[in-house]
């Protein structure tokens, strides 16, 4: 090595140490990084190496600091090596949402990608939000790709499996072992025993190092040799747990007790005195009209799997800390001085509220009960008057000794998809000590209607917006025949399954939207909708109120016809909320400060619904569902199952004569993909 240097740099306000060295070897070769580390702390090391055919100086001979380059971020000096298996799989997109990174492999290190301490610890909180599993800072260090944590992760999971059995054999005389199968819908980890079981759990209970919750039990023999980890399908683990089919009038007495319980909770809530009124806002006003005359009752259902071990003991308590926390859950519909409103009730003093129990039931039976008691709902919801009346119906299911779900079917006005990530919580009991709660009434008073028309000069001078409606206005010019504002449909709704091969998730969806949007309708220009879930707005936070906070953000992609179009529109103006599980999509211009949606509803002749993460059975209940979802003009929803493959639905459809080129595209953009009308 002939020269070296060493800098501090600043990007986007975050800052990290560069090195540059002349040399004749490349970087990878001198292994600068691991030369440093032996006498170096990790804080200290350079986030990034770069090779320089000479160090730039200034007139007077000395380092020119200024005219260093910008490290290259995506420069990898490990052979690439794509992820195994499904934890792997969201490991790497994690990796690449926290470094900005287009690809990671499973052996490239996280600092030499970029990452220093604070990404360190953004990465420990996403893995713990994503994968509720706890890796210290410190493991980062220690282990930085995503090989070795995953191996960390497995380790930790069936070393806990296995040192439990070790003591179980040893302790008890009969034999018991517990072990973990993974099935296509869900996992299970099951205590296979002849002792007696009060005795097995209460030791499990008492010396386990690491928190080994037991969803069944059952007898020794229907154990099969095989590792403490088995892959297995729902039917064959249903019959090895010796699970039932489910009778129809069992269901039937479910939905009459359901009703009972909904009726109850409605009465109790109403009884109690009105005490607080606000208005809505202009959009939500139209949307309350649609709902009182039964016009359109836009609905969002939410499947919530949990773990509690304690929710048996503690449900009532649970959901009356949930309901009286959120004022929303308390608040229906009322009509005064021309305009509808939302009236808030006082607190409820207790609640009573029963669970289904379906543990006893095998996965299909559970899964038509499940489905039976959200029809159930969505009817319920749909034939309630319109005014004074409760906004939503729930369900609470036991599936087995220690898991459950919820089951959520609320209007639209008062929630968005939030609301899945919020519940859990205090389902699950995870509530910080200090966690603050805004009222949603405290966003619309204070952000949606507050300086009203400040907003819109500022939003009027809003280059975001030009732009938008010039491209809107050219599309309806090229295709008069389709009114502003009304629906554009061409076929039942169409599907594409896409694995992303591990490219972002949202921005591979905007690409692939934006460039079917193109083929379908020949235009250079497309003006999209996107829908936004903001929740910070200016100094207020509302992490944790349930409440509709969407708005839509106009984004115009222009030159999409070009084969190797970029999306810088989307990387300069929009970023995701790194607070949210999901990938929920905010506004960097003007701080996000303004909400668009009265403005440009009328003008989006497209719009782009990205949902966040979905299990598989979440997946398969949508799309179960999709004709349900209201026409707009043109709307397409998108997620991704289990953090890599992409869904993208084409709710209005897509001319089928259009196929051939849509085929082309997806052939031409890699990895796998498969397409169907629904």
């Amino acid at each position: 090595m002939k020269e070296a240097a060493v800098t501090a740099r600043e990007d986007e306000g975050e800052k990290y140490i560069c090195a540059y060295v002349v040399s004749d070897k490349d970087i990878a070769t001198l292994d600068l990084r691991g030369y440093l580390k032996k006498s170096l702390p990790e804080y200290m090391i350079p986030s990034y190496f770069m090779k320089l055919e000479k160090m730039p100086l200034t007139a007077n001979g000395k380092l020119n600091r200024k005219s260093l380059p910008k490290p290259e971020i995506e420069i990898n000096l490990n052979e690439y090596e794509e992820p195994r298996n499904e934890t792997e799989e969201k490991l790497v997109k994690i990796w690449k949402e926290v470094l900005g990174a287009e690809k990671v492999g499973i052996n490239d290190n996280f600092f030499e990608l970029g990452g220093h301490s604070l990404k360190a610890s953004i990465l420990s909180n996403r893995i713990y939000k994503e994968l509720n599993i706890d890796i210290p800072i410190g493991e980062i260090y220690n282990r930085p790709t995503v090989k070795e944590i995953c191996e960390l992760i497995q380790k930790n999971e069936e070393l806990s499996l296995r040192s439990m059995n070790i003591d179980l054999k040893n302790k008890f005389s009969k034999p018991s072992m517990i072990v973990k199968y993974d099935t296509e819908l869900t996992e299970e980890i099951v205590l296979h025993t002849d002792e007696d079981i009060e005795k097995v759990l209460d030791y499990i209970k008492n010396n386990s190092k690491e928190s080994i919750d037991i969803d069944y039990i059952t007898d020794y023999s229907s154990l099969e040799e095989g590792p403490i980890i088995q892959k297995i399908n729902t039917d064959k683990l249903s019959k090895k747990l010796k699970l039932k089919k489910i009778e129809e009038n069992k269901i039937d007495r479910i939905l009459k007790e359901l009703k009972a319980d909904s009726d109850e909770l409605r009465e109790n809530i109403f009884l109690k005195k009105r005490v607080y009124k606000y208005d809505m806002g202009c959009v939500a006003n139209e949307n309350a009209k649609l709902w009182d005359r039964k016009i359109k009752r836009s609905k969002i259902r939410f499947i919530i799997p949990f773990k509690n071990k304690n929710f048996q003991d503690n449900k009532n308590a649970i959901l009356l800390k949930l309901i009286n926390e959120q004022p929303v859950l308390r608040s229906s519909i009322c009509f005064e001085e021309g305009l509808y409103k939302f009236a808030e009730y006082e607190k409820l003093d207790n609640i009573n509220f029963n669970i289904i129990d379906l543990s006893e039931y095998d996965y299909k039976s559970k899964i038509e009960a499940m489905e039976r008691i959200m029809d159930f709902m969505e009817k319920a919801l749909n034939e309630e008057g319109g005014l004074n009346n409760i906004l939503y119906y729930f369900a609470i299911i036991k599936l087995s000794l220690n898991q459950y779900c919820f089951l959520l079917n609320i209007a639209h006005l008062i929630s968005d998809i939030n609301a899945k990530r919020i519940i859990r919580m205090y389902l699950e009991e995870r509530c910080d000590k200090n966690y603050e709660i805004l009222p949603f009434s405290h966003y619309i008073n204070n952000i949606l209607l507050c300086d009203k028309e400040k907003k819109f000069e500022i939003f009027n001078k809003s280059l975001i917006l030009k732009e938008y409606k010039a491209a809107a206005d050219l599309f309806y010019k090229k295709y008069p025949c389709y009114t502003t504002g009304s629906p554009i449909r061409f076929s039942e709704p169409f599907v594409i399954k896409y694995n992303s091969d591990f490219k972002p998730i949202l921005e591979t969806a905007i690409y692939i939207v934006s460039k079917i949007l193109y083929i379908q309708f020949e235009i250079d220009s497309i003006p999209l909708g996107i829908l936004s879930n903001k929740r910070i707005w200016e100094k207020y936070k509302y992490y944790n109120t349930i409440g509709n906070f969407v708005d839509k953000i106009p984004c115009t992609f222009n030159g999409v016809s070009h084969k190797n179009s970029k999306f810088d529109y989307y990387k300069k103006y929009l970023e995701t909320d790194a607070e949210l599980s999901k990938d929920n999509i905010v506004l960097k211009e003007l701080n996000g400060d303004i909400e668009f949606t009265k403005y440009i509803y009328i003008l989006s002749p497209f719009s782009l619904n990205y949902l966040g993460d979905y299990t598989p059975f979440e997946d398969e209940q949508y799309l179960k569902g999709i004709r349900r979802t209201f026409i707009q003009s043109y709307p397409v929803n998108s997620y991704s199952v289990g953090g890599s493959e992409l869904r993208i639905i084409f709710i209005n459809g897509v001319e089928k004569d259009r196929l051939p080129s849509i085929e082309k595209f997806m052939e031409e953009l890699g990895g796998t993909y498969e397409w169907r009308y629904i």
